[in-house]
């Protein structure tokens, strides 16, 4: 997740005159790669079921660090492009291995209550990254010091790694590609694990490609500045982490599908809001950030119970979790080309005017 936030934070609009391009170019390393990060799910969690979780986790990681030096180098809009790709097929694998080590050592209600957890830290760092990198950019003036702070940050998880992770299960490596492919075809058609993988992966997708588009509407659209727009960044995270600490509380006394249902519950109530204020009233920033707030309250209460419910409904958790996370960057990345011929000054010019 600090991959994927810090480096597409605040300097994404400046970067279109360093490398003196479009916004729509811009946008489109940003849909590619949420494309090339859900592709790469799908490689890593076959690898995760094929071999040890530990090996695939070294050889992902080596190739983000390969990724970002590109980016670091690089002195035109192709091979930033280029690494950023490396990058996101790299980095994609943390989410699938973090989620397949946990369904390896918890069951049921126990893995319920460790996706809290994970969920709660992944809540937060979109939250804090804009913070991140303002801090860094205002020390070095320099947009590559991002990438260098992620390339520390990769080497040192590759060496956590390394020392902590120790998983001995050797999963059968004579699996085709055929069978790999027809595995995750399989897993479409397991009524008990695909519509709880659609209702995760649709909402947060919805949320993932707002921390995208956030940058351009805040700063670019609305004229907030960065100080402001991280606060407002932020606000959305801590809502999504409360939500996630309440899901642990709830599960308690409630199971995970019951979670789920009030979970939902809260995003069609940030929709009607949304609709109330553009309907009846005057549609403004405190409108929007109000949806918001109430959206990412629900997502933070259904992740963990989504998550756990549709992990422990089937055998092969390396595949499953990589689905998962597949799912959730398909929809990231296909709400992210809609907005990019979408007219996001017009909506900036609703938001600020009310018109």
């Amino acid at each position: 997740v600090l991959f994927r936030s810090v480096s597409q934070s605040r300097y994404f609009p400046e970067l279109e005159g360093i490398l003196r391009v479009s916004p729509v170019h811009m946008q489109t390393t940003m849909t590619l790669f949420l494309v090339v990060y859900g592709i790469g799910q799908l490689v890593w969690g076959a690898a995760a079921d094929l071999y040890t979780r530990r090996a695939t986790l070294i050889v992902s990681l080596s190739i983000a660090i390969v990724g970002l030096l590109i980016v670091v180098f690089a002195f035109n809009f192709q091979q930033f492009l280029a690494g950023r790709l490396v990058e996101a097929f790299g980095v994609a694998s943390t989410p699938v291995l973090a989620r397949t080590i946990l369904g390896d050592q918890f069951e049921d209600h126990a893995l319920s209550v460790a996706m809290v957890y994970i969920v709660s830290l992944a809540a937060l760092l979109p939250g804090i990254s804009p913070f991140i990198g303002l801090a860094i950019y205002d020390v070095t003036h320099t947009w590559r010091a991002l990438f260098v702070f992620l390339i520390l940050v990769g080497i040192l998880t590759l060496v956590a790694t390394w020392a902590i992770v120790r998983q001995p299960l050797q999963r059968n490596t004579k699996d085709s590609i055929l069978k790999v492919i027809t595995g995750y075809v399989t897993l479409c058609g397991n009524r008990e694990f695909f519509p709880y993988l659609l209702i995760y992966g649709s909402m947060l997708g919805l949320l993932i490609n707002f921390y995208i588009i956030a940058p351009y509407i805040f700063m670019q659209y609305l004229y907030l500045s960065h100080t402001e727009y991280g606060w407002c960044v932020f606000c959305v995270g801590l809502c999504y982490f409360f939500g996630a600490l309440c899901t642990r509380m709830l599960l308690k006394y409630l199971s995970s599908e019951s979670v789920l249902l009030i979970g939902m519950s809260i995003i069609l109530l940030s929709v009607c809001l949304l609709l109330i204020a553009w309907i009846f009233l005057t549609f403004s920033l405190w409108a929007m950030e109000i949806h918001l707030v109430f959206f990412a309250f629900g997502c933070g209460l259904l992740s963990p119970a989504a998550n756990s419910i549709a992990i422990n409904s089937v055998a092969e958790k390396g595949r499953a979790s990589a689905l998962t996370a597949a799912i959730v960057m398909c929809v990231a990345g296909g709400f992210s080309a809609v907005m990019m011929v979408l007219p996001l000054d017009r909506l900036g010019s609703i938001i600020v005017t009310g018109k």
